[in-house]
Parts: structure tokens; C-alpha cells; sequence
């Protein structure tokens, strides 16, 4: 054991040295409020002058036991943390209850906690999912009918709207294939609109497209859709009738959009909002189209 040999004390600090020579164990000064221990490889302890006098009170840790640091990489167990805010942490296995808030970036089990992102396909691609996407949401339509084309004192039925789908896909696969259902046509004046194309995601959901207007007056089907959680048939157009006796819009699908009917004895009908997967609707008289349906849409949500 190491005997202290001699106390000096001076105006401003108390310095111990050792009876074995000239080394310095301990160095207390009142200037720079320090605290120095060691003699060869210092250890040395600021303390920040405070505004008043306080006390720090160091609890009996019931035996051996470290100091937690702020820059040191440490394990902290058995600690409770009254509403942390914890940026970029990683937790592993861990529930987290009460007020605990994690910011985008954090790690909880492996995976990044992150924004979802949302991808808008209006024409046809492939999907690609992110590597720590956990899920996907996806939502889907199908193409709308196309409106007929007016005939001669009668009004063309308009386009059904395409099916729609969601769903959410838990552990996805690595892509899909996206296919987006092609737009109805519309109907020249006189004659019937097309039916709209289906719409796909990888084999997982089918959102087949609406049927098109007639010239005859009768409207367009909505289109079926499977594969979902969710699966709704598209809204059926409106029937056509007689020339100036009422309008035939297409209809309309989850996301709105449909085209209008012609609205006089001798008008057209409207085309339904682009990627709506609405239908459009019918002419109205001699020599008047109908309106174009909608091309479908997919929307699909990483999730993370």
C-alpha cells in the first residue's frame, strides 16, 4: 500500500505525495475545479462551476459496479427510462410501453424503423419491395368501360368501372409484376365503347375492367376483382334511353372520376378522370361519341 508522505496545502489547492519519492497521488485546486488522481498517467475530473452551491449524492450500488459514460459504447441493464426520446437506437427483443417515442432511423428487432413509402404505378412496371419493408399495402383497380356513342334519338349506356382490390401482403416477396388495365374507348357516334383492361399485381390480386356503353342504351357491367382482403365490383354505368329524356354518365369507381353522360339531345359524353379506373359516359343523339374511360391504378405502401 501506497503511504501518503506529506499534505501541502496553499491558498488555492492541497497536493499528497507519496513516501517513496517525489510522485503525486492526488491534486485538489480551488481555480480550476479539478480533481487530479495519478502519477505518471493522470486521471483528471472537471467540474463545471456552478450558479449555486449543490450536492451530489453517489447511491450504495450493493456492491462492485461501473459508471455509465455519454460517449462510451455501454450495456445498460435493468434501467427504467421515463419518456426517452431515442434517436437511430437499436433495440433488440424489447418491448416498449407508456410514452417511449423512436424516431424514423431506429432499429427494433432488426428492422428500421422508417417513413412507409408510398409508390404510384399509372402504367404498367415492375414493383421492386425495399429490403427491410416488413409488409405492403397495395391497392388496386381496373380499367373503365368506355362510354357509348349516341344513336339517333337515344342516348348510349355508359361504361362500367373497373373492380377494386387491397390487400396487405405480409413477409413480400422480393417484386411484383404490375400490370395497369388499359382505358376503355369511347363509342363513335352510333356505336359501342370497349371495355377496359384488368389490372394485376404479381398473381396476388386481379381487378378485371369494366364493360363498355352500347349504343343501344345499355350501360356497361363493373368490373369484378379478386385475390383481396377487401374486393368490390365496379359501379355500373348509367342505361341510356331516349334522346333528351336523361343522361348516362359511366360509372364510378373507389377513387371517383366517372365521365358524364351527354346532357342535351345532341351532346357527348364526358371522359372519366385519368387513372381513375372510372367508366365513361354515353352520347347522347345522333353522331355523338361517348366519353373514354380511365386507365387503372395500383398504389402500393412499404411498411416497415
Amino acid at each position: 500500500m501506497a503511504w501518503i508522505r506529506t499534505i501541502l496545502g496553499t491558498a488555492s489547492s492541497v497536493v499528497a505525495t507519496s513516501p517513496l519519492g517525489p510522485n503525486t497521488y492526488l491534486t485538489l485546486t480551488n481555480t480550476s475545479n479539478q480533481v487530479l488522481l495519478g502519477t505518471t498517467t493522470i486521471t483528471t475530473f472537471n467540474v463545471a462551476s456552478p450558479a449555486a452551491s449543490f450536492t451530489l449524492t453517489f447511491p450504495d450500488a450493493g456492491g462492485a459496479d461501473n459508471v455509465a459514460y455519454v460517449a462510451l459504447a455501454q450495456t445498460l441493464t435493468n434501467k427504467t427510462l421515463t419518456s426517452p426520446v431515442l434517436n437511430t437506437p437499436t433495440v433488440s427483443s424489447a418491448a416498449l410501453t407508456g410514452a417511449s417515442t423512436l424516431s424514423a432511423g431506429a432499429t427494433i428487432g432488426g428492422s428500421i424503423l422508417a417513413i412507409p413509402q408510398m409508390t404510384a404505378f399509372t402504367t404498367s412496371g415492375t414493383y421492386t419491395t425495399p429490403a427491410s419493408a416488413r409488409a405492403l399495402w397495395v391497392r388496386m383497380v381496373g380499367g373503365g368501360g368506355g362510354g357509348g356513342g349516341g344513336a339517333t334519338n337515344a342516348t348510349a349506356g355508359g361504361g362500367g368501372a373497373g373492380g377494386y382490390s387491397e390487400t396487405i401482403i405480409a413477409s413480400p416477396a422480393a417484386s411484383y409484376v404490375v400490370t395497369i388495365g388499359a382505358a376503355g374507348g369511347a363509342g363513335a357516334g352510333g356505336a359501342d365503347g370497349t371495355a377496359g383492361g384488368a389490372s394485376t399485381f404479381g398473381a396476388v390480386l386481379t381487378c378485371n375492367g369494366g364493360a363498355q356503353g352500347l349504343a343501344n342504351g345499355n350501360a356497361g357491367a363493373g368490373g369484378t376483382a379478386t385475390g383481396g382482403t377487401l374486393n368490390l365490383t365496379g359501379q355500373m354505368g348509367k342505361v341510356g334511353g331516349a334522346a333528351g329524356g336523361g343522361v348516362a354518365p359511366g360509372g364510378s369507381s373507389v377513387f371517383g372520376g366517372q365521365g358524364a353522360g351527354g346532357s342535351t339531345a345532341a351532346g357527348g359524353g364526358g371522359p372519366a378522370l385519368t387513372n381513375s379506373g372510372s367508366g365513361g359516359g354515353g352520347g347522347q343523339g345522333s353522331g355523338n361519341a361517348g366519353g373514354a374511360g380511365a386507365q387503372g391504378l395500383c398504389l402500393v405502401v412499404a411498411m416497415f
